[in-house]
């Protein structure tokens, strides 16, 4: 999804200018785009917006998720952890991000500099609640480690992004003027957490 629906298969050493197995998963890149619009969704208005207060996610990155909770039946392998076998207990916690530079293109099928990340906590709980934070932890220090780029200027070319976009509501250059009947746009997303389950 964050890579245009191409796989990248790379080597295991990870080494510097081994060229990776690429592989086409889609017959146009453009389609991956109603999926990342989802995943925007969920950061905006969805399980995953109260990331952005806690613990918080930088200014200069946009960033699209999924939160998870999945149901599962003890295993033998987890009896050490006092989880009983055969029975569903506490759920698995996940979350899988990308995260780039805010300026660039939303929902773009393929970004310089978009990172991905899925984060499990076997047993975990909730995904908002327990992965989600764990994952914005995560995409601050790798903000921090200027995987992105510089944040100064990450900010700074955001801030500018967002003085260059039209005003809710407004008419797009070349876009066809919406209808007489047409239902206004609808609010910004609050930044308030999700309620507690």
């Amino acid at each position: 999804v964050g890579g245009g629906g191409v796989y990248r298969r790379c080597p295991p050493s990870l080494e510097k200018g081994v060229p990776c197995e690429e592989k086409a998963l889609l017959a146009e890149p453009h389609l991956v785009s109603p999926v990342l619009s989802g995943m925007r969704a969920v950061m905006t208005r969805g399980t995953g917006r109260g990331l952005y207060t806690n613990p918080g996610l930088p200014a200069g990155l946009r960033v699209y998720g999924k939160t998870g909770t999945a149901d599962a039946i003890g295993i033998k392998e987890e009896l050490p952890w006092k989880v009983e076998l055969g029975v569903y207990g506490k759920p698995h916690s996940w979350f899988v991000a990308l995260a780039e530079p805010a300026a660039d293109a939303e929902c773009a099928p393929a970004v310089p500099r978009r990172l991905g990340l899925a984060l499990v906590i076997p047993r975990g709980g909730l995904g908002a609640l327990n992965a989600g934070p764990a994952a914005a932890e995560i995409i601050n220090a790798m903000y921090k480690l200027e995987l992105f780029g510089k944040p100064e200027e990450l900010e700074k070319a955001a801030q500018a992004a967002l003085a260059a976009a039209p005003a809710p509501g407004a008419a797009r250059p070349g876009a066809s003027p919406a209808p007489p009947n047409a239902s206004p746009a609808p609010p910004p997303p609050s930044p308030t957490p999700p309620p507690a389950r």
